[in-house]
């Protein structure tokens, strides 16, 4: 049962990722609603990361959507061009989680946490040059 969770769980990241880098927006607004959907589903975040050991021998079978998404970005000088993708992706992943606790421990709604991780992000990792991003929540 627990793997099917995570079957699940992976699989419906994966798809926001993928609708995210092809629906023709920009690579920032992209990455901004894959931020906002990620948040959306905070407990499967926080499910999937509860045990990172649990899921070791799936590194053989990584997604490198949200990579392509990154170079992406990074190519069109939006984000930092001086950090690897892989430095990027687990900064995006380490806000999502942080916003799916905040959201757990009830310091912040779903809207709030989405908000904040999407400004952390793009402040972290967004070039000094890039424009803001012009989906939801901008």
């Amino acid at each position: 049962m627990v793997d099917a969770l995570r079957i699940e769980s992976q699989q419906l990241l994966l798809d926001a990722a993928t609708r995210a880098r092809v629906d023709g927006s920009g690579p920032l607004v992209a990455l901004e609603r894959l931020t906002r959907f990620a948040v959306d589903h905070h407990n499967r975040i926080l499910f999937l990361f509860a045990d990172p050991n649990r899921f070791a021998d799936d590194s053989e079978d990584e997604d490198t959507t949200l990579v392509d998404l990154i170079e992406r970005a990074q190519a069109e000088n939006l984000l930092v061009a001086s950090l690897t993708a892989r430095w990027i992706q687990s900064s995006f992943y380490a806000t999502v989680h942080t916003a799916a606790e905040s959201i757990a421990d009830g310091h912040l709604t779903p809207s709030e946490a989405a908000d904040a991780a999407v400004r952390t992000l793009l402040a972290g990792v967004g070039a000094d040059t890039a424009p803001a991003a012009d989906g939801p929540g901008s």
